[in-house]
């Protein structure tokens, strides 16, 4: 089996940001937005470059995604939606048109965003990305509640292999070190002053292939520094598998940071978008 790196730019680091604040429960998605926050312009244009890489971008005064497909960063205007497996309804060609997308909002409301608390900052971004997909996608949808296997997160057998936060650090953090942000890539989270609970919603969004309860016991405040290696298909006889991928991971939460993935008892209850109707948007 040939281990390497393979993956394309992600949507983690913006989804971790995103979501930092929100329940492990999954809360439900908002409804359509009737709130003032919409993107004042909104420019949306097929990519036909035939590459696989894709990224997403979140300067202060918008959104720019370029060359992804739309389930790949549909969820962002759901609050609580982790993952496209919570998703069903998309058409096919949302799994495999890509797109250019830029969005902006004027000055005025720049200023405005950047005085909101964290929370309504969330809110009002997942607000103006519902509203873009209901004007130009002609989105329409209901909500399910639906049961999901889950993993209990636990601490491995020898104990936790956590490395606390400094508390002097986290009294004078300096320009390096910022106290509750966690980010990943595709083999990788890393994470500095934060809980059980920002790990578990990472772990949860597509990193592994269910969600995650955190049954570790553990509540302090911890720098994270995660890696695993990226599984590929070799050219001998063993093609590797989604398997293979989530052994590498839980091998490494064990031997680098103490912990465990197990499977729960207990199935956690979703709230799935169910999408009613979408259109393929007109180029402007």
């Amino acid at each position: 089996m040939q281990i390497t790196s393979r993956a394309p730019l992600v949507l983690l680091a913006f989804i971790a940001a995103s979501v930092a604040g929100w329940a492990q429960s999954a809360p439900p998605p908002v409804e359509a937005s009737s709130t003032p926050w919409v993107f004042d312009t909104v420019s949306i244009h097929q990519n036909k470059s035939g590459t696989m890489s894709y990224g997403f971008r979140s300067p202060a005064n918008g959104v720019v995604i370029t060359n992804a497909p739309l389930n790949s960063f549909f969820g962002i205007a759901f609050k609580g939606l982790r993952s496209s497996k919570y998703i069903s309804g998309l058409p096919d060609w949302a799994n495999s048109t890509r797109f250019d997308i830029q969005a902006k909002i004027d000055d005025e409301k720049v200023a405005a965003f950047k005085s909101l608390p964290p929370e309504q900052g969330r809110d009002a971004r997942q607000a103006m990305m519902q509203q873009l997909f209901i004007d130009r996608f002609k989105l329409k949808f209901h909500l399910e509640k639906k049961e999901f296997p889950a993993y209990a997160l636990v601490v491995a057998k020898g104990g936790s292999k956590l490395k606390e936060a400094d508390p002097d650090r986290l009294k004078n953090p300096g320009p390096d070190y910022h106290p509750g942000r966690l980010s990943g890539r595709a083999t990788e989270i890393t994470g500095q002053a934060v809980t059980m609970a920002d790990l578990v919603r990472t772990l949860s969004r597509g990193t592994t292939d269910r969600e995650v309860l955190d049954q570790t016991g553990l509540i302090g405040k911890y720098d994270i520094a995660l890696k695993w290696p990226a599984v590929v298909e070799s050219n001998g006889d063993t093609p590797a598998t989604a398997d293979d991928a989530r052994d590498e991971l839980f091998r490494a939460l064990q031997d680098q940071l103490g912990l465990k993935l197990e499977a729960s008892h207990d199935p956690i209850v979703v709230d799935v978008v169910v999408v009613d109707h979408l259109e393929m948007p007109s180029e402007n």
